[in-house]
């Protein structure tokens, strides 16, 4: 499985401003989609929690996909899980360059080279607001760790809408 990010429109088959119910759709190319949500609120004082779409494409070595539906209608963001297995025939490329197997620093590195706005590079969750992605370098299983203490590549990359920060 091959993914490509296209900040900020999103990633095909899904668009960033798309109806929840063709997002839905779309999202079944990857695999099984399931809605969850919206959820209530608990504790009362705190609002209800948005729909997202949860994908686990069945050949992608557990590459996930979460679509945010954060207005309730619309598709907000897209976020993209690394596999667990390091032989998983599953990429997800930046300007042809594999999101989760070169080392996060190196394609933050990349990244400001080429001239964008590169938030927050020592932190576990970096942005790259020209771009409108996130990345996520925190992992809940055994990763390999770079000598910062974190992991050595991001677990997850988030594309979204121009204003979504």
């Amino acid at each position: 499985m091959q993914v490509v990010p296209n900040p900020p429109h999103g990633i095909a088959p899904v668009s960033i401003g798309m109806a929840m119910d063709t997002a839905v759709a779309a999202c079944a190319e990857w695999g099984e989609v399931k809605v969850i949500g919206p959820l209530p609120a608990v504790p009362p004082h705190i609002p209800d929690r948005p729909p997202k779409l949860y994908v686990q494409p069945p050949d992608a070595g557990e590459l996930g996909f979460v679509v945010h539906i954060e207005d309730g209608r619309t598709v907000t963001a897209i976020e993209v899980w690394r596999f667990h297995n390091e032989d998983a025939d599953a990429h997800v490329l930046l300007d042809g360059v594999d999101v989760f197997r070169t080392p996060a620093r190196v394609l933050l590195a990349r990244l400001s080279e080429q001239g964008h706005d590169v938030q927050d590079a020592d932190d576990e969750y970096p942005r790259v607001s020209g771009l409108t992605l996130a990345f996520t370098r925190t992992a809940g299983h055994e990763v390999p760790m770079d000598t910062d203490g974190m992991p050595l590549y991001f677990e997850s990359v988030l594309v979204a809408a121009e204003d979504y920060y």
